[in-house]
């Protein structure tokens, strides 16, 4: 995404398939790791490139929207009531992944 002289690349870009009645949504992934032994280092990087991704899309490509992707681990690790004040006050996206597996276990909007 380039908006006026500044180039922004997401992990991803795609579209899932919400219902046949709402069409499709088209989505941005940002994937994150967090395996640095600070997860609040990882974390505070990760919001902060989510938010200035998401300012960006609202301006070039309003009908998109974006996800913070991270792993069932990571998750069930470190996302308890504490940090879900900073997924609450961002109004982060999240698709968690089951790693194993390769798949998508669950959607949080």
């Amino acid at each position: 995404m380039i908006y006026k002289k500044l180039r922004l690349v997401a992990d991803l870009g795609a579209e899932r398939t919400l219902s046949a009645q709402r069409g499709s949504e088209k989505i941005v992934i940002e994937v994150k790791s967090f395996i640095n032994p600070s997860f609040i280092y990882d974390l505070e990087r990760a919001v902060g490139q989510y938010i200035i991704y998401r300012n960006f899309l609202r301006r070039t490509a309003p009908d998109c929207q974006i996800y913070l992707a991270l792993t069932q681990l990571t998750y069930k690790a470190n996302f308890d009531e504490t940090i879900q004040v900073v997924v609450d006050e961002n109004q982060l996206k999240l698709i968690i992944v089951d790693a194993d597996n390769e798949i998508i276990s669950q959607w949080i909007r």
